[in-house]
C-alpha cells in the first residue's frame, strides 16, 4: 500500500504533472474547499 501511495505523491509532484496542470489552467482545490463550495449533502460516497 505504501508503495502505491508513494508512486502517487511521486506523480503528483513531478514537473510533467505541474506543467500539465498549469497548460490546462486547472485550479486544484483542497476538500475543506470543496465542501466550503458545494456543501456535506453534494458528496456521497460511490455506489457499488
Amino acid at each position: 500500500m505504501s508503495k502505491n501511495r508513494q508512486g502517487e505523491l511521486d506523480a503528483l509532484t513531478s514537473e510533467r504533472f505541474t506543467a500539465a496542470v498549469k497548460a490546462r489552467n486547472v485550479v486544484l482545490i483542497t476538500y475543506r474547499e470543496l465542501i466550503t463550495r458545494q456543501g456535506l449533502k453534494a458528496m456521497r460516497r460511490p455506489a457499488g
